[in-house]
């Protein structure tokens, strides 16, 4: 019988957006997370470039389960300060397996939709990955590092959305509502993907652990669709005016290059009993979230 992860220790890197939920999700099912990174919130000051930091601090916690969702995941920033995102979202991914390896922990790793060129969508973990932008091959590394691992879980994601505060950073969707509740145009580029709530990932990753599910997993909403159709259904939750979204081919200001059509398919995780949200039970989910 596999042991409950309620009686592991559990250590995530990145208390950040996804890593907030995650820890929130657990904390309700009366599992502690201990908390690292460098935001202000954490149990400790953690920066994963710091290779001699993340060994003394593996050696005092020996954690059972590592999630590892830290990183650089702006994708323009990616592009244009390529040094600083290959320090973090690959070297660091390095240091952190190079612990996990060290003292036996099971690394999550959180990857992305952006490791495919697009062209073809409703990619299967199967599929070769091909990134067309900077964000995207810093995470194919870093995939590749976590692979060399006896055991590892990879979480690949897409356009995330949810709430944990007001002082969350703000992701498309809640930017979009922001923008819309001033009735101000909004400009979308014609790309699809799957929108997947961060609460979903959280309840994922949960069921996941308590399985010991191991390899590569798409973890995201089950349903794709366009960055306008996922406006024009936040519009009809939100009770907002969806004349005001306006598709373009792409961004103006936009450096980096996007892939098209980056859907994963969900059939892996389906298969094994997990649902994840269609575009609007997201949406719905999102909407009471905010309004508590």
């Amino acid at each position: 019988m596999v042991e409950s992860i309620k009686e592991k220790v559990i250590f995530l890197i990145g208390n950040g957006f996804l890593g907030k939920k995650i820890v929130s999700v657990f904390k309700e099912k009366g599992i502690k997370i201990i908390t690292g990174g460098i935001e202000e919130k954490s149990d400790y000051s953690l920066d994963i470039t710091d290779e001699k930091s993340m060994i003394y601090l593996f050696k005092d916690l020996n954690p059972d389960i590592v999630f590892l969702p830290a990183g650089i995941t702006n994708v323009e920033l990616c592009e244009a300060e390529q040094k600083n995102a290959f320090e973090v979202n690959v070297e660091g991914t390095r240091n952190v397996v190079d612990a996990c390896r060290a003292f036996n922990s099971k690394l999550v790793f959180f990857s992305t939709d952006y490791v495919f060129n697009g062209i073809k969508g409703n990619y299967t973990e199967k599929d070769k990955v091909h990134p067309v932008n900077f964000y995207g091959k810093t995470k194919v590394q870093g995939e590749q590092i976590v692979q060399g691992l006896n055991d590892y879980l990879i979480a690949r994601v897409s356009a995330l959305h949810g709430f944990n505060s007001k002082e969350d950073k703000k992701t498309f969707v809640n930017y979009a509502v922001d923008v819309l509740k001033e009735n101000k145009e909004i400009l979308v580029a014609k790309m699809i993907n799957c929108p997947t709530l961060i609460d979903d990932i959280a309840e994922a990753m949960y069921l996941m652990l308590e399985k010991n599910f191991s390899g590569t997993f798409h973890v995201t909403g089950s349903e794709a669709c366009s960055k306008k159709v996922l406006l024009e259904k936040t519009c009809k939750i939100f009770n907002l005016d969806s004349s005001l979204i306006k598709e373009v081919e792409s961004i103006p200001h936009w450096k980096a290059k996007r892939p098209i059509n980056s859907s994963l398919s969900t059939a892996k995780i389906q298969l094994q009993g997990i649902k994840m949200s269609s575009v609007e039970e997201g949406l719905i989910k999102l909407k009471k979230e905010m309004e508590k």
